[in-house]
């Protein structure tokens, strides 16, 4: 899940309960949800590349929100799969957005521009012949944003800048036809100043799918902070009723 994925996904279709701890220190309970129009351009190379630009109305509260309509936010996503062998697929994936954010203290400062990059990488095996019902996945997302601030209207000097980054990587394993476990590890606190705590996350999660409308998830979070530690333990119930489409690969 790249930053372009998080506006794309439902919430019963994240991998866990919860988004990962980066993507809601960076874009909040809405994750990165934009409306725009996007083009995509499948690359001409020997394996799957395609090149993806997104013009994005950029009102995301924390990162962008700029106080002018014309105050858009831009984003290039590049994603590219390769097969390893029959059973084993392999994803690599850059993103970068941009755009005017809300920050700036004095009128007209040209300086309050947010930018966000990240990285994402995948494996998958599934295999085609044999163990139908086995799979494993193995992700991992870098993500930060660099914050200008604009400039402070009573001294004339920037602002400091608001940057924050983190990862996390997870795995997935389905190991019976209905039955998935997964881990999860979130880390946030690159590029920050030193007064903001890190954060490091640590979920178990196990899931019963008795089709593709249904599943059964119970989820386990142990979140350790500078000053304080939480334990949190989630219970989930997911259904579709009615026509729905199918889900992305």
């Amino acid at each position: 899940m790249c930053i372009r994925d998080s506006n794309l996904l439902h919430t019963h279709q994240f991998p866990f309960i919860d988004q990962p701890l980066i993507h809601d220190t960076l874009f909040g309970d809405e994750a990165f949800l934009e409306i725009g129009a996007g083009l995509s351009y499948l690359v001409p190379v020997p394996w799957y590349s395609e090149a993806i630009f997104q013009f994005l109305q950029g009102d995301n509260e924390k990162q962008f929100n700029a106080p002018l309509n014309d105050d858009f936010a831009y984003l290039f996503h590049l994603k590219n799969l390769w097969d390893l062998d029959e059973d084993t697929t392999m994803e690599l994936g850059g993103s970068f957005a941009t755009g005017r954010n809300g920050n700036a203290a004095a009128p007209g400062s040209g300086n309050n521009r947010t930018n966000l990059v990240g990285g994402n990488f995948t494996v998958k095996w599934k295999p085609a012949r044999r163990a139908r019902y086995k799979t494993l996945i193995w992700q991992t997302e870098y993500l930060a944003s660099f914050q200008e601030t604009g400039v402070n209207a009573l001294t004339g000097m920037d602002n400091p800048d608001l940057n924050q980054g983190g990862l996390y990587t997870m795995l997935q394993y389905q190991f019976l036809e209905r039955w998935w476990v997964q881990g999860r590890y979130d880390y946030v606190g690159f590029h920050q100043p030193d007064q903001l705590n890190e954060q490091n996350r640590w979920t178990a999660l196990l899931a019963y799918v008795p089709s593709e409308f249904s599943s059964i998830r119970l989820q386990y979070n142990y979140l350790d902070e500078e000053f304080s530690r939480e334990q949190q333990v989630l219970l989930q119930l997911n259904f579709s009723m009615g026509s729905h489409p199918a889900h992305r690969y």
